[in-house]
């Protein structure tokens, strides 16, 4: 333990402290790299985010729009079919065609045909038969083109859809006419699901027809409330909120359970579509909080991969930082020995690298001190010898004087 805590203390070791200093800048470099990268990120995310939901919008709309085009059409093919008996004036043979319309396609509540004087000469509702209808609208719309309007009563909601029943040399005889029920609309809008976020059916009056339950029934404008740019209820996205694409808007959606702002895509309506008829708006919404957290769990993931990446070119830094140390610390461990006197010599690493230059330099250095102290112990003999052998003359000569 003693050793590995050596092996590791900067203070101690120089392979320690080059490690130590990669482990540092790797944490560093994560680091910066980490903030930079969360930004950005957040920044792509919200730009795609924003693609996305106009892309669902415009989906939601084209879908809509197709459904709803082809069910007229339907209604304007049956206008064509109906010209000679309307001509003919065969109510009975009318009746026939409208019923097997309606078994056909059991969405249409109730389909009728009127002459050019609005009169409803033949109808699956016999009820109706001989009424004047020409006060309405959608009797003076269906005289010219094929048409679609929203229609609502106290105790229903459904589409009117008509078309012109011409004869053969192009002049109106009359209009076909014909109810689909809102059911039809309900389960339209539930088979086309948005993704990412839920999407909105706003009608002609801005209320809210079909969307989450908490807004239906409700005026668009008065359950949303814009949020402008720098706003601090956007500072989750990362950023101001002011580099949105300029169909993407930013609101707080009241009643819908979150308080959080949403991004809301308004695609645009192609003119003369069936939605652009009936005045109705396709709106996506999502709420920043999730986008939000999408972001924040692809950033720690991103840190989690630089931080182990760090951490790999750090133990890799450590690896590379001893093997290019081995050789000082061999010299280290070398001169301990000769310190300790078990050994004579330094040993000097081969090559011709600083560290080679080194050894042999404190191995010139060392032999150079040894001779020295070789020189200095022969000559600290010598003077013994020589004072020893001058004792001895000095005792000599004084004793024969002591004799004499």
């Amino acid at each position: 333990m003693k050793s590995l805590a050596r092996r590791i203390d900067p203070r101690q070791s120089l392979a320690a402290a080059v490690g130590w200093l990669l482990v540092a800048l790797a944490a560093c470099l994560a680091l910066a790299a980490n903030l930079w990268l969360g930004s950005f990120v957040r920044g792509a995310l919200l730009e795609q985010y924003s693609r996305r939901l106009e892309a669902a919008g415009e989906h939601g709309s084209a879908e809509l729009d197709t459904a709803m085009l082809l069910r007229l059409q339907s209604v304007s093919v049956v206008a064509s079919m109906l010209s000679e008996e309307l001509q003919r004036s065969d109510r009975e043979s009318l009746r026939r065609a409208l019923l097997a319309v309606r078994r056909s396609v059991p969405d249409l509540v109730w389909l009728a045909v009127t002459d050019a004087d609005g009169f409803v000469v033949g109808a699956t509702d016999e009820s109706v038969l001989g009424q004047n209808v020409f006060q309405h609208a959608w009797m003076s719309q269906g005289l010219d083109v094929a048409w679609i309007e929203e229609g609502r009563t106290p105790r229903e909601h459904f589409l009117k859809l008509t078309a012109p029943v011409t004869n053969a040399d192009g002049a109106i005889v009359g209009v076909v006419a014909a109810q689909l029920e809102w059911r039809w609309v309900q389960q339209l809008v539930a088979a086309v699901r948005a993704s990412p976020g839920e999407w909105l059916l706003i009608d002609r009056d801005g209320v809210v027809r079909e969307g989450p339950q908490a807004l239906l029934g409700k005026r668009w404008r008065d359950v949303s409330d814009p949020l402008a740019p720098f706003d601090h209820r956007v500072a989750s996205l990362g950023n101001d909120g002011s580099d949105l694409p300029a169909r993407i808007q930013l609101r707080r959606l009241q009643g819908n359970g979150s308080h959080g702002p949403y991004l809301v895509a308004t695609p645009p309506q192609p003119p003369g579509g069936t939605l652009s008829r009936l005045g109705w708006q396709v709106v996506v919404v999502q709420p920043v909080e999730s986008v939000a957290a999408f972001a924040n769990a692809i950033k720690w993931r991103i840190a989690l991969v630089l931080g182990l990446l760090g951490f790999v070119a750090a133990i890799g830094g450590v690896v590379i930082a001893r093997r290019l140390t081995r050789r000082v610390s061999a010299m280290a461990q070398s001169a301990d020995a000769v310190l300790a006197g078990s050994a004579s010599r330094i040993e000097v690493p081969a090559g011709g690298d600083e560290a080679a230059r080194l050894g042999t330099a404190l191995d010139r250095l060392l032999a150079n001190l040894q001779d020295e102290r070789d020189e200095l112990r022969r000559l600290n003999a010598e003077l013994d010898e020589r004072v020893r052998e001058r004792t001895e003359e000095i005792s000599r000569l004084a004793k024969e004087s002591r004799d004499a």
